[in-house]
């Protein structure tokens, strides 16, 4: 910042940029000025994951890729199930910052008064079940949802939202019928 030589040749390097050119009288004044204006301006506009995210989901079993050992029966339902990672986004990916990514899902009977999802999360691009190696749960959504016969709809939709800030994802979860919403912050640096 004291350099005269510094200072001249960032003012003939830039100067034809079209840039503002700001000069500081002292180290520590650069250092405040540039955070307070990357502050009002943020360069950040996307990050690049660094792992896999995804929802603990029940899916129909495939015969052909998933064994009979994880297929399982619910009442109500003669098609054996599997629990699935359903892949919200994967390591690798550039995702804009506070761009919505959303997973649709539907209540299981009208008397349902909550709704649980498992967020999960791995280091490799491709996971299909939620017990496949160095998966972990991140954490767990509960929403709290009206019971259908106080609405219109037997069963009801729900939406979860995810958004990757810079150091954090946020998750909520929404009731499409009712309103209703539940929020989660998931660290990044943790």
């Amino acid at each position: 910042a004291r350099s005269d030589f510094v200072q001249s040749y960032v003012i003939n390097r830039f100067s034809s940029a079209q840039l503002e050119i700001r000069l500081a009288s002292h180290p520590a004044q650069a250092v405040v000025e540039g955070a307070a204006l990357c502050g009002l301006r943020p360069l950040i506009k996307g990050r690049r994951i660094r792992s896999t995210y995804g929802v603990r989901s029940w899916v129909d079993a495939e015969p052909q890729l998933d064994d009979v050992s994880r297929h399982r029966l619910f009442v109500g339902n003669p098609t054996p199930r599997v629990a699935r990672f359903e892949i919200l986004t994967c390591i690798g990916d550039v995702m804009n910052l506070d761009h919505p990514i959303y997973f649709d899902s539907y209540t299981t009977h009208p008397q349902q008064t909550e709704m649980k999802y498992e967020i999960l999360v791995s280091p490799h691009r491709d996971p299909r079940y939620p017990d496949d190696p160095d998966v972990r749960t991140l954490g767990k959504l509960l929403l709290p949802i009206t019971p259908a016969d106080e609405l219109k709809e037997s069963f009801r939709k729900i939406r979860l939202h995810f958004i990757f800030g810079k150091t954090e994802c946020s998750v909520f979860g929404e009731d499409l019928s009712s309103g209703e919403k539940r929020e989660m912050v998931f660290d990044f640096l943790d």
